[in-house]
């Protein structure tokens, strides 16, 4: 390689200015061998010639120095071109080389030569490898470090690559979670091909499973519902008899039982076997029974909670205390002052008795207001297997309980061009698009028999949208973890989250966003359905807080705002325009010592669609996550960061794989599906897809992990529970209020938990933001 530079260079300044201080200095490199004419002569003269250094390794640069007198221009052996009479010029010579100047005058030439020893690079490499922890319970994670040196390429065995062989540096450091004691070798090659090898040992403590299995309600009559609730640790495997089976090591699933029934859950690990029991209990027909259930069961004082029972050979019902005697079925809204347990006693005509009972949570006075900001943070389109699918292994390795319900890595679904995938870390984080659309979306459920999904139409559906990199639909299945989102990895982790938050309905992002503020999407199912004049009608939850004179604002990043297509925005003379902001006021006022005081009591932050923010398909993203850790970050930071609460999601799942089904809901309104010639018929009686979920406050409980369905309007019923706002619909009406993710009592995370730098993989890097690598490799 040859490399010019202009006299005026500063290296080649400096070296022509020692040479003409230190005349006859040899300091600089080798000695010249010059071949000049008499003094006096006036003809051309080499005055120096050097090289700086004059013994490299092979490849490595060296600089060739030069002056002359009446020389108009220089040629040296072995460098192609001509140079100016005074210059430098850089080589690199991979074996020892005797450069030859010649310098040219008008009626005359001078010469010099020069020698530029190579030493053979050193052919035996090395190579240092270390575990860190060396020792790891099953399910944590540990991390492989190595270093080299006079190497070109390095593997593993086992592979600790994630898939990407030959993608290693010759020093870093991968995280591996292997599930029995594993040594891992490391092979150094040089580039004359000798080798150098090492190992190192995880030894994995095989930790006995933990399980905690319930059913809600304990009791229920002849036709009613049940849900199976569990939570496992160092498990491998989980089943529930009685015909249930296989199922993911957290979860819930809804039983029917017709009479009394023990359901035996088994968690199986390499540690051994955990068991529990579970009871729903189903009174016999012809006998006297009454079940009694509350939604929500938590709740704080001066709201609401729906007392719901049902009996069988009853005629009446006391509920105590204080509801009194009600019909055989109905039900009452209570507002307990004070934690209270409700008994239902059915009374039959001889006067027989039969009772059962619900525990109303009710939280101490002034406990919600403690929380004065209610902030909602919503990006696009990632389905939570696809982000938070390593979640558990991650917080395992953290010290914390591994209760997150990720994916199967050894799951294998059909690819569109007829070759299975399964799970696997994406090499690039820019991906092509995939559709989410409604058709779409059911065949990703693919439900076969009627009412069972089978979770496995992903990779066939992806390529429905235009592609050029992935006919196999293999990027539908790819995965992020740690590496690519270490901030939201550890927020999730040190604050709270659930695997069991939905997007609102099957279909994509408008329809979605719909729920958000509405509750509803009022029949619509796709995104490029025509708006009104005056934007749709529809109340949103906008408009809650401006009856009820709550002070809110809705700040954008970009020229992205979806409010503008309501009609809340043409109302009250522009007066609600006036609340969406520049993104930069929410920065200015968390900057601020009143922030506590100046930030509203709700905030809507809206995605950066139009620069490519959002984390959306097509765009990349650790940029868009990039932008968004310094919004969360300058509330962490503030003086409203005591009394706020940001919770962090996304609107849906974006056609990317995930493998929890969707859960059954009510209709929000009544109002059909806007279905086409061709759609796949449905209703809106399903949520949508499983999406990350972050919910970051002092207030909320450390490491926590709901397993509680719920879809997003849950973040509406949590701000009307806040507030005391009227639901908007029956969907979130019928939503938690969310109050699980906090306890009160004291803040517990007051002082935030430093987060790891978030890095960002500039567009048009290689090979992170290359959308040819998104496939299985």
């Amino acid at each position: 390689m040859v490399v010019k530079w202009g006299l005026r260079c500063l290296l080649a300044g400096t070296i022509l200015v020692c040479l003409l201080a230190m005349s006859g200095c040899r300091g600089l490199g080798s000695s010249p061998k010059t071949n000049n004419p008499p003094p006096g002569t006036g003809g051309t003269t080499v005055t120096s010639f050097t090289a700086t250094p004059s013994t490299i390794t092979s490849g490595s640069p060296s600089l060739l120095s030069w002056t002359t007198t009446n020389a108009t221009q220089v040629t040296i052996s072995n460098v192609p071109g001509t140079f100016h009479p005074n210059d430098t010029v850089s080589v690199s010579p991979t074996s020892t080389t005797t450069y030859t100047l010649t310098a040219t005058g008008a009626s005359s030439q001078s010469t010099s030569t020069v020698t530029v020893t190579v030493t053979p690079p050193s052919t035996i490499p090395t190579l240092q490898v270390q575990a860190v922890p060396a020792t790891i319970n099953a399910g944590q994670i540990s991390t492989i470090n190595w270093t080299t040196s006079n190497a070109v390429s390095i593997t593993f065995n086992p592979d600790v690559s994630e898939g990407e062989p030959g993608a290693l540096p010759l020093e870093g450091n991968a995280t591996v979670s292997p599930a029995q004691t594993t040594t891992y070798t490391a092979t150094a090659t040089s580039q004359s091909g000798a080798t150098a090898t090492a190992a190192v040992t995880v030894t994995v403590n095989q930790v006995p499973p933990t399980l905690s299995f319930a059913s809600n309600p304990p009791q229920i009559l002849a036709g009613q519902k049940s849900t199976l609730t569990w939570t496992t640790t160092n498990a491998t495997s989980f089943q529930i008899d009685q015909g249930i089976g296989p199922q993911p090591l957290n979860g819930s699933v809804t039983v029917q039982p017709v009479v009394t029934t023990t359901y035996t859950a088994t968690a199986s690990g390499p540690g051994g076997t955990q068991t529990a029991q579970a009871t729903v209990t189903v009174p016999p027909p012809g006998t006297l029974a009454v079940s009694i259930t509350a939604n929500p069961m938590q709740i704080v004082a001066g709201q609401n909670s729906a007392l719901t029972w049902q009996s069988q050979n009853a005629v009446s019902v006391d509920i105590e205390p204080g509801v009194g005697k009600q019909t055989p079925a109905g039900t009452v809204n209570v507002s307990p002052a004070a934690t209270t347990a409700y008994t239902a006693t059915a009374t039959d005509v001889n006067g027989k008795q039969a009772s059962s009972t619900v525990i109303v949570t009710v939280l101490g006075p002034g406990d919600l207001s403690k929380i004065k900001h209610i902030i909602f943070f919503v990006q696009e389109n990632r389905s939570f297997d696809m982000y938070f699918g390593k979640l558990g292994a991650y917080k395992a390795g953290k010290g914390f309980a591994n209760d997150v319900d990720g994916f199967d890595p050894n799951v294998s679904i059909p690819g569109a061009a007829g070759r299975n995938v399964s799970p696997f870390h994406e090499r690039t984080q820019r991906t092509e698009n995939l559709s989410p659309f409604w058709n779409e979306s059911h065949h990703d459920i693919d439900e076969n028999p009627p009412g069972h999904f089978n979770m496995d139409g992903f990779a066939e559906a992806s390529i429905s949208v235009p592609h050029q990199f992935d006919a196999n639909g293999d990027r539908a299945v790819g995965y992020y973890d740690q590496t690519d989102l270490p901030v939201y990895y550890e927020l999730a982790t040190q604050f709270a989250t659930s695997d069991r938050w939905f997007s609102p309905v099957m279909t994509q992002t408008v329809p979605n966003r719909m729920y958000f503020f509405a509750g509803t999407s009022f029949g619509h199912i796709d995104n490029h359905d025509p708006q009104p004049s005056n934007g749709w009608p529809q109340p949103t939850i906008f408009d809650s807080l401006d009856n009820a004179n709550i002070p809110w604002k809705y700040y954008y990043l970009d020229s992205s705002v979806f409010l503008a297509q309501w009609n809340t925005w043409f109302k009250n003379n522009g007066q609600d325009q006036g609340n969406v902001r520049s993104i930069n006021e929410w920065y200015s006022i968390l900057n601020d010592p009143n922030a506590d005081t100046l930030l509203p009591p709700v905030v809507f932050i809206e995605r950066g669609s139009v620069s490519g923010l959002d984390e959306h398909p097509e765009n990349n993203v650790t940029i868009g996550a990039g932008a968004a850790v310094p919004v969360i970050e300058a509330l962490l930071k503030s003086k409203a960061w005591q009394s706020s609460v940001m919770i962090f999601t996304y609107d849906e799942g974006g056609g990317l794989y995930d493998h929890v089904p969707p859960f059954g809901e009510v209709s929000p309104d009544g109002i059909k599906p806007m279905l086409g010639p061709g759609d796949v018929p449905g209703d809106f009686n399903f949520s949508g897809f499983r999406i990350p979920l972050i919910v970051i406050s002092p207030w909320v409980k450390p490491h926590f992990v709901s397993h509680v369905p719920r879809d997003a309007t849950a973040i509406l019923k949590f701000i009307e529970t806040r507030f005391n706002l009227p639901p908007l619909t029956k969907r979130d009406a019928a939503q938690d209020n969310m109050l699980e993710f906090f306890d009160f009592s004291a803040p517990s995370l007051i002082n935030p938990p430093p987060l790891p730098a978030q890095p960002v993989c500039a567009k048009g890097t290689s090979p992170c933001d290359d959308q040819t690598l998104e496939g299985h490799p």
